[in-house]
């Protein structure tokens, strides 16, 4: 029995959960729609070698593992490249927040003239925001804007608070 690895396509069309019976490991159906298979092998073992030597050329590949018949046995990723991608973008996002912040401090204290409240402000909404991603209350993005919105609430303040006790 030859066994094929096929390149998924990016509008899932490719892949259907018809014919999918657990008892035997098919996954579902592939219909490569006349595109060549990535690579064939004579045993799923050998199949698995190969798609993984082609995961290691093409980290981004997301392959699907069939037999003759077009049945999906399995799925395959590179996991370390698509977890190394995720902690980028993680720390990506994190470093635009934190620049966010920075900037909008700068920006109320450039035009407010409240001083060091600022700084205040910024560590207090960056403290926040570590302990928000620390117990994964939120994602990178969500704890973001939460922190935003108290920073500029308290940016707002200060100078309020500064005016109703005659600073």
């Amino acid at each position: 029995m030859l066994y094929a690895a096929y390149q998924a396509r990016h509008d899932g069309t490719d892949f259907s959960f018809d014919g999918r019976d657990d008892a035997n490991g098919i996954l579902g159906t592939f219909s490569p729609d006349g595109v060549p298979p990535i690579v064939t092998a004579d045993t799923l073992d050998g199949l698995r070698t190969l798609a993984r030597a082609h995961l290691g050329e093409e980290p981004g590949a997301f392959l699907y593992l069939t037999n003759a018949d077009g049945r999906v046995l399995e799925i395959m990723i590179n996991a370390k490249y698509h977890r190394a991608l995720e902690a980028a973008n993680r720390s990506t996002g994190i470093a635009g927040a934190l620049l966010l912040f920075c900037t909008t401090s700068l920006v109320a204290t450039a035009f407010s003239m409240i001083g060091w409240w600022a700084i205040v402000a910024f560590v207090g909404a960056a403290c926040l925001y570590c302990v928000i991603l620390r117990l994964r209350l939120f994602n990178e993005i969500e704890g973001a804007v939460i922190c935003e919105i108290f920073l500029i609430l308290g940016l707002v303040l200060i100078p309020a608070i500064k005016i109703a006790t005659g600073d």
